[in-house]
Formats: C-alpha cells, structure tokens, sequence
C-alpha cells in the first residue's frame, strides 16, 4: 500500500530454509519439492465393421464458448485463488448459456440448472459413491465451500484471504478439482470440444519410491561450474561430500514422500558455499538441486535436506500452483 514493491511468495510450502538454534547445537535445513510429470501418450483407435473393413472416424468438430476464456486463464495462472475464480466463471458462462438464469436467488437456480443437466454431465460421477442428493453435495464443494469465500470479503463474514493458509487452500484445491471436471463435461458434452488427456494412477509409480530412494546418498557441491544434469564422474559429484539419505512415507501425520539426509558442517571445513545438491545411486543422479542462492553454513554445526516427492498427471488439467 505504500508502494515499496508487491511482492509475492511463491511454493511457500514445498521450497524453504529453517533454521534455528539449541543451547548445544545451531543447524540449517533446506527443504525442496521435487515434482515427477508422468503423461500418457496419445492413443490411436482403428475401428472394423463385421467384414474387416476400416470405418472411418466420424469428424468431431468443436464449437467455441466464450467461457473457453475462462478455462484458458484458470489454466494459465499460477495462484490457487485467482484459478478457481477464473474455473468457477467458465462453469457459470457455460451453465448460463444453456440455462439462462431469470429473476431469483443464485443458488436456485444453480440448483435447479445442475439438476437439468446432471444426467447429461453424469455429475453422479464426480462425488463419492453412494452420496444421497448428487446437487446438494457439488454445490456445498463448489458454491457453498469455494465460490462465496472465494468472491466476497465482507468484514465479519467468512472469507479466504490470499494468504498460504492450509486448510482454506485444501478446500480450494477440492472444489477446483470437481470443478474443472464439470467444467470439461460440459465443453465436451455441449460444445464437442473434447479435452486430448490421460490418467495415470500415480499411486503405482509411489509404491516404487522406496525401492527407487533405498541405498541413496546426498552429495554436497561447492563446485560454481555444476549443472543439474551432471553425472557421477562430474567434478560436482566426484568431488563432493557425500552423506546418508533415508526416505520415509510420511512426514509428521501427513503422508507425504520424503528423502532427508544431515550433514556435519565440521566435514566441510576445507569447502566452499553450497551451490548445488544431488541425490545420487550408484549408477546415476537422480535429483538434482541448486537453492536460488549460494549457501554460506559457517555459523552452523548441522546441515539438513528434506525432499519432497511428488507426481503430476502431466496430461491432465492443472492442479498444482506454485501460490
């Protein structure tokens, strides 16, 4: 407000230093998140009629909405909040469109719209199995739980302020997640502008972390010439420390994949500022890190990593923002 600068903090939550001091010991942990995108390729179908012969593919021509604007800014921006406001308008464009909305309150007729169209959106789909009333349950995730939070600030009501608050942003995080599948049902359904995507179950590549992380060591380089493909005969490898690293499930309560590793600063008398990080096997690097800075731990008696591990469906609509 007084025009020093506007600033943002970015992966609050996934990059960071903590430090902190014990009458006995002072020690520094750098705390990153490594994300793995796994896509699915694009699938080719070649439909035969009872004789054996090719069937052409019926062309499927899509039409434009102008709530496709929407879509495109939602998927374009990098904060969480500003993604669901932008989803949210090309769900309300979209569902106007074909239910026009007439005098009356917003939640009526956002009741009765989606009770029209919940057959052709299949929306019974995107709620858990066995919910009793299909509507009420989407519009206390996306309405009720994200939209009016999400669009007013009136003082002495609730709201959602752009600030890294975990539980506010996990209830955004599930309302966009249902909302851009109703959004993309109803591109699909009612304009033919079917999305080219894929899923993965992430859950089979997480088991392999384990047996992926099991036998590895972090390496500490000094080297100012690294770069984060360097392999193990690289100078940045060779020639760094190495040091433990133990992968867990869990951090805290939360299941969250993590690799951690400590350091005596005591072994890096004779080195320079930390520039780069690698986690490594014994046949090749796996991860590479560099801070957005030079490290200087003088001052210090113990260095920590934690590395988050993480999986993206890389050929499905946005969902991880960096703020």
């Amino acid at each position: 407000m007084t025009g020093r600068g506007d600033l943002v903090t970015r992966e609050a939550e996934d990059e960071y230093f903590v430090w902190w001091a014990t009458p006995t010991e002072r020690s520094l942990v750098l705390v990153t998140t490594t994300t793995f995108s796994i896509k699915v390729g694009p699938v080719s179908i070649t439909v035969k009629d009872a004789q054996g012969n090719v069937v052409p593919p019926t062309p499927v021509i899509p039409r434009h909405h102008i709530g496709f604007r929407f879509f495109r800014l939602s998927q374009a921006s990098d904060d969480l909040y500003d993604a669901y406001r932008n989803m949210y308008l090309a769900f309300e464009s979209l569902l106007s469109s074909r239910y026009p909305k007439t005098k009356g309150l917003e939640i009526d007729w956002l009741r009765q719209s989606l009770t029209a169209a919940s057959t052709d959106l299949s929306l019974v789909g995107v709620v858990p199995a066995g919910t009793p009333d299909t509507i009420s349950h989407v519009l206390s995730i996306i309405y009720e739980g994200a939209r009016l939070p999400l669009f007013h600030a009136k003082d002495g009501k609730a709201y959602f302020a752009p600030v890294h608050n975990g539980s506010d942003r996990e209830e955004v995080v599930k309302a966009l997640t249902m909302l851009t599948h109703i959004v993309t049902r109803m591109a699909d359904r009612w304009y033919s502008a079917r999305r080219i995507s894929g899923w993965v179950n992430l859950k089979i590549f997480e088991e392999q972390n384990q047996s992926l992380f099991s036998g590895t060591s972090f390496v500490f380089s000094d080297n100012p010439g690294f770069t984060l493909q360097d392999d193990l005969n690289s100078k940045s490898v060779k020639n760094g420390i190495r040091f433990p690293a133990t992968f867990s499930e869990t951090f805290g309560t939360d299941l969250r994949h993590n690799v951690k590793g400590e350091l005596p600063v005591s072994s890096l008398a004779d080195r320079g500022r930390l520039h780069a990080l690698y986690l490594v096997n014994d046949e090749s690097p796996l991860i590479g890190i560099s801070p957005d800075t030079t490290v200087n731990l003088n001052g210090f008696d113990t260095f920590q990593v934690c590395v988050f591990v993480r999986g993206r469906n890389a050929s499905s609509p946005k969902y991880i923002y960096p703020r």
